[in-house]
């Protein structure tokens, strides 16, 4: 198909069952709660934003199915499918920074990953001349296949030392002696992967023999240490490792080396990797049981421990989990490395870069020579869930939460709170809650160590929310079957030819898709490179069909310029013609023969007399065929053991009731040759009439065959209604779903359309009021304008009358209401201000402190002048001057 990382081979038989193997422990993990069924079924409300991002949902109840019902033709697809439950996971997780479902997500796909190496990859490596020659691998595909074994061995060894001092538990010991069994009852086959048995020589087969002998003991001496452990009775405890399962594997493959001859070393080689492939395969699930985190980590993290930490010595002690050690090389063991790399993989980048430099400070302090530094721990700290690397003195072991550090060591002195200390002070509820935490991660960490196995419960059933069984009959409750079935068509039309980036990605990386930047940017460059070779590829397939074309045309042109070859050639032509004119010529007389209304049957004895036309002779009309069959049938009745039949015209008998003669008329019935009457019970069974056996009488032998046929019809018609029930009741079930599914859509169509008028609703009256409140506003602004303007022009008026000698000017406010006028005043009106010249005798004095008395209770400013030559300004102005 143009891509050379993009082979693959059909999936056999062996195959299958071994992937169904691989999902019934894969499948037992809680962790696979959330990917059981699809994300929008268990969370309705992200269905819009997870279409966004994700282009390619999966889940694991659909890849059981598709599983059951044979619908993976190669291992990849399989491989994708299962890759992409984890990678949709991180990518839209990766969005909102939540590290704990990315941990978990990662931690999953290392699992599958684990158990697809040891249950569908074979025990022995293949050689490089049997992947070119036999399989014809390329030499990418064979680099390939073979990196996939030596980095199984790099991960086996890396297992080994992680498990070797768990306690093994009584199924783990029941499961391995039945392994060892099958192993030496198939003569060196682990499973059906392991297809070949051990090849050796004479010599070598007694040594392995005598190797079976040694598994056949370890077998017994298995069964019975779980047979004690499993007595409650016996009190005994748990004392058989993994370690120890594999010192006594390591036991029988030394016994059978000693035995063996040199030029042997082969056969030696065979067991060791098919018995390493049999202890790996009991150890992966094992492993994944000791490698999870702890839910109260923000990370998911795997604790080794809690504690009371600080950050130093002026700082409070506070709950804290223990994610990786840096101990020094005397006292260091081979689970401090691998605990603290698997939490630093799961911290985000940022985190985990920023505490690189006390990472780095820290291994210097531990590298000096003859250092007495201590040990330093990774911490999280619970409630705030900060990361930091602190040192041995600040931390204190036995985590208690009923006990508090801190009140212990402020009981002999006083300290003034301080405003700043916030969230670190142990008064506060933060720190009440991360006790809490602390306490609950602590309680999880225990069940974790007293069920290193992960099978404490009494039966396989405990503690396991599904079963791969039960995913394979799962079914979608949120979208329709076809609807899934036709999503699942495009994907594999899609992967039938050139799969998407996506699942090149995931197959190039293992299932570990990179969204970082630079990852993006590596995989949009690889996808383009993709993109280019499968171009070039088509371009030189056309090319190629071409040129083929093109020696086509040139090899018939010489042909036709041959004389000899263009005789030889209209020769064959005319061949040809005649023998496709006979043909018809026969067809249409063979048909002419067969194509009456009733066709002839010769009365006699059956093996001579009756004809049976058949494809071969000729009829090729369904109708004419049909004919000739019922007419066969019914002429062997007439002339053995009813009366003779001349023709078909006979009414149509329903229903077994009706014995062989109404069978025999319903082919009829089917081929339209005769039409039913009306009332079809008045038709007699002639099994059943005494006439019409009256001059051929049934004998006993024959009845007896015919009532047997007649049971058989009679159940298979049963069969048939019961089936037919069956599908009736199937469709009715899915009818009611699309309808209810239907009418699900359309209420969520009608709260949505009522919602969105509802808020245009509301958002047309919070218009209408910013408009009211804007049109106020702009009223008020215009109304204090103009009232600016006016005690304006009130002032210029003022300061103009002022200026004249002899006027007692008196300025009236917007407020002024009219009243009587006295005597001795006179009131005008100048651009809209009111001014009133007063009389200054005595009488006006007394008038004009009246008047301002009123005009204050009439909110009226007044104002008195006192001058000489007031009267001779009053008699000489005009009053549209003053």
């Amino acid at each position: 198909d143009g891509d050379g990382d993009w082979n693959c081979s059909r999936m056999h038989e062996e195959e299958y069952e071994a992937v169904e193997n691989l999902m019934q422990v894969f499948c037992r993990s809680p962790l696979l709660e959330e990917f059981a069924s699809p994300v929008v079924e268990l969370h309705p409300e992200l269905e819009e934003l997870y279409g966004k991002i994700i282009k390619y949902p999966m889940d694991l109840s659909q890849i059981c199915r598709n599983m059951y019902h044979r619908k993976y033709k190669s291992l990849e697809k399989f491989r994708i499918d299962v890759w992409r439950i984890f990678s949709n996971c991180i990518k839209y997780h990766s969005k909102d920074g939540s590290p704990a479902y990315i941990s978990i997500a990662k931690h999953l796909c290392e699992y599958f990953n684990a158990l697809y190496s040891e249950y569908l990859v074979p025990s022995q490596a293949p050689t490089h001349a049997y992947l070119t020659q036999n399989l014809g691998y390329t030499e990418a595909k064979v680099e390939e296949t073979l990196a996939i074994h030596q980095s199984r061995e790099t991960e086996r060894g890396v297992r080994l030392q992680a498990v070797a001092s768990i306690l093994l538990s009584d199924k783990v010991l029941r499961g391995a002696a039945a392994a060892l069994d099958f192993l030496v009852s198939s003569g060196g086959s682990v499973d059906l992967i392991d297809r070949a048995p051990l090849e050796a020589n004479c010599e070598a087969m007694k040594a392995i023999d005598e190797l079976w002998k040694n598994l056949g003991s370890l077998r017994n001496r298995l069964e019975e240490e779980a047979a004690a452990m499993a007595d409650a009775e016996g009190g005994r405890e748990r004392s058989y490792t993994a370690g120890s399962l594999a010192s006594d594997l390591r036991l029988c493959v030394d016994s059978l080396q000693e035995a063996l001859s040199e030029g042997q070393e082969q056969v030696a080689a065979a067991v060791v990797q098919r018995l390493d492939r049999l202890f790996h395969k009991l150890v992966v699930p094992i492993y994944e049981v000791n490698s999870r985190g702890v839910r109260q980590s923000s990370i998911w993290g795997g604790m080794a421990t809690v504690v009371w930490a600080r950050e130093k010595a002026s700082k409070p002690y506070w709950p804290a989990l223990v994610l990786g050690l840096l101990i020094p090389m005397q006292q260091r063991e081979a689970w401090h490395d691998a605990i603290t790399e698997r939490n630093e993989t799961r911290l985000p980048e940022k985190i985990r870069s920023a505490l690189q430099t006390t990472k780095k400070k820290a291994e210097a302090m531990l590298k000096r020579e003859n250092s007495q530094s201590s040990s330093f721990f990774l911490v999280e700290f619970m409630g705030k869930h900060e990361f930091m690397w602190v040192r041995e003195a600040d931390v204190l072991e036995g985590f208690n939460p009923q006990e508090d550090p801190n009140a212990k060591s402020d009981s002999g002195r006083k300290k003034r709170p301080s405003r700043m200390a916030g969230s670190n002070s142990t008064s506060s509820p933060i720190f009440a809650a991360a006790v809490q935490e602390g306490a609950w991660a602590l309680e999880e960490f225990d069940n974790q160590v007293k069920d290193p196995c992960g099978d404490c419960g009494n039966n396989d059933t405990d503690d396991v929310l599904f079963t791969y069984d039960q995913l394979c009959k799962q079914d979608s409750t949120k979208h329709d079957e076809d609807e899934v079935d036709s999503n699942r068509d495009k994907e594999e039309e899609s992967l039938e030819g050139y799969p998407d980036d996506e699942a090149f990605e995931l197959l190039h990386r293992n299932g570990f898709l990179d969204y970082s930047t630079a990852g993006k940017k590596i995989a949009k460059q690889r996808a383009q490179e993709r993109k280019k070779k499968r171009e070039d590829y088509k371009k030189e397939a056309l090319r190629a069909k071409k040129e083929a074309e093109f020696a086509r045309k040139q090899k018939r042109k010489a042909a036709m310029t041959n004389p000899s070859s263009k005789r030889t050639s209209e020769r064959s032509k005319n061949t040809n013609s005649s023998r496709i004119k006979k043909t018809d010529r026969k067809h249409k007389t063979i048909h002419h023969k067969y194509s009456s209304a009733a066709i002839k049957i010769f009365v006699g004895p059956w093996d001579r007399h009756t004809a049976t036309p058949s494809t071969k002779g000729g009829i090729f009309n369904k109708r004419d065929r049909a004919i000739a069959k019922v007419k066969a049938y019914l002429s062997k009745i007439a002339c053995n053991e009813l009366t003779r039949v001349e023709s078909a015209e006979f009414p149509l008998a329903v229903g077994a009731d009706a014995g062989l003669l109404g069978m025999c008329l319903a082919f009829l019935g089917s081929a339209n040759i005769v039409v039913p009457p009306k009332d079809c019970a008045k038709i007699l069974n002639p099994m059943e009439d005494p006439q019409a056996d009256a001059s051929h009488p049934l004998s006993s032998r024959r009845e007896a065959q015919l009532q047997a046929k007649a049971a058989a019809l009679e159940k298979e018609l049963s069969s048939l209604r019961a089936l037919r029930e069956e599908q009736r009741d199937l469709l009715r079930q899915a009818t009611s779903r699309r309808e209810k599914s239907q009418l699900r859509r359309i209420a969520e169509a009608k709260e949505q359309a009522i919602r969105k008028e509802e808020e245009q609703k509301e958002e047309e009256k919070a218009a209408a009021v910013r408009a009211e409140i804007a049109a106020k506003r702009k009223a008020q602004r215009e109304a204090l304008k103009a009232r600016k303007e006016r005690e304006r022009k009130a002032r210029l008026m003022q300061a103009r009358m002022e200026e004249e000698e002899g006027v007692t000017v008196t300025v009236v406010s917007e407020n002024y209401s009219p009243r009587s006028q006295d005597d001795d005043e006179e009131e005008h009106v100048h651009d809209g201000v009111v001014v009133i010249k007063h009389d200054m005798t005595d009488s006006g004095r007394k008038s004009m402190r009246e008047n301002g008395r009123r005009g204050h209770d009439n909110d009226v400013t007044v104002q008195l002048y006192n001058t000489d030559s007031m009267l001779h300004s009053d008699d000489t102005d005009d009053g549209e001057d003053d």
